[in-house]
């Protein structure tokens, strides 16, 4: 297995980004197609507000893109969360085109939407899952792990004093979303996106003591045979992510061999 840091230029984002980039071991990639003909399913990995790429450092990841053979690539997102910003960049934008062109010049990844996937965690698993039903002719299947996916409630919760977890100030949101009483039914409302989408599978996870728990509780009733819900027991993924990345990742593949 390996692992390296990317840092490049965005055109989109007017700015320098960075990722950091998982591979399988040098004995699962071919390092005799010289023409790059053998392309490899990618997995997109988003973290939560407040952190970096790093979240995925002490993770599972890197045995699983061994185990698998596929590359898993988490760029940082700052404060943006994923999403097209009302006052600053576009990060939707750049995630479903640029950064996909960015890498097909650097890797050998999959251009084919049954080999391309796309999660996160906490406020990185509602980016992940809403980009997820937006775009079915990209990413076949998006997950998330102890996912904040009322985003709704979670600007309400914030506006009201409410210690979230979530370094996010209401004026902040209004940066990331414009006008809020705008939200609800928005290109940004996670329920009201799944519930207009047709295609596309979703992966829910959460530990029954995470404080938003009920939010993927909700999305996975709300979306009915195209969800699957995994709750876990409190601790169980050990705080990083343990057993819910090994158990999406064997959804993802279903078995097959790549």
């Amino acid at each position: 297995m390996a692992y390296f840091e990317f840092n490049a230029l965005s055109v989109v984002l007017g700015g320098s980004f960075t990722a950091r980039v998982f591979l399988p071991g040098l004995d699962k990639l071919r390092l005799d197609d010289k023409v790059h003909t053998t392309r490899y399913p990618v997995v997109w990995l988003l973290h939560t507000d407040g952190e970096t790429s790093l979240q995925f450092m002490r993770t599972p990841i890197e045995n699983l893109a061994e185990k698998y053979g596929f590359i898993a690539i988490a760029p940082d997102m700052h404060h943006a969360m994923g999403t097209n910003m009302k006052f600053g960049p576009n990060y939707e934008k750049f995630l479903v085109k640029e950064i996909q062109g960015i890498f097909r010049n650097v890797l050998p990844i999959s251009t084919e939407a049954k080999n391309q996937f796309i999660g996160g965690v906490g406020t990185g698993g509602w980016a992940a899952l809403k980009i997820a039903a937006k775009y079915p002719k990209l990413y076949s299947k998006g997950f998330s792990l102890n996912g904040i996916l009322d985003m709704e409630s979670l600007i309400r919760r914030t506006a009201a004093g409410e210690k979230t977890g979530v370094p996010q100030t209401p004026e902040a949101f209004v940066a990331v979303f414009g006008d809020l009483k705008e939200f609800h039914g928005s290109r940004d409302d996670l329920f009201a996106v799944v519930l207009g989408a047709g295609d596309g599978s979703l992966y829910l996870s959460a530990e029954k003591d995470f404080p938003y728990f009920g939010d993927s509780e909700a999305l996975a009733a709300a979306a009915g045979q195209r969800a699957v819900f995994v709750p876990l027991l409190p601790g169980q993924d050990f705080g990083s992510f343990q057993s819910s990345l090994r158990s999406v990742i064997a959804w993802l593949f279903d078995g097959r061999k790549v």
